[in-house]
């Protein structure tokens, strides 16, 4: 399962979720930091993530 952690995650728990889900990355990797849902939400759907991890309320809207 590939796995994209939001900015309001810590980027320090992406090693403990690569023990169980070795293709999770943290938007900060990703140079995605401070750019809006929708950007974000687009990418992880363009590069084929099955999960974005994130405490947005508003990003099950997307």
């Amino acid at each position: 399962m590939k796995l994209l952690i939001d900015q309001n995650i810590s980027h320090r728990l992406k090693a403990r979720i690569a023990l169980a889900f070795p293709e999770t990355f943290h938007v900060k990797d990703l140079g995605l930091t401070n750019l809006p849902d929708s950007v974000i939400f687009d990418f992880a759907r363009q590069e084929q993530f099955d999960a974005v991890l994130t405490l947005d309320e508003d990003f099950h809207n997307l």
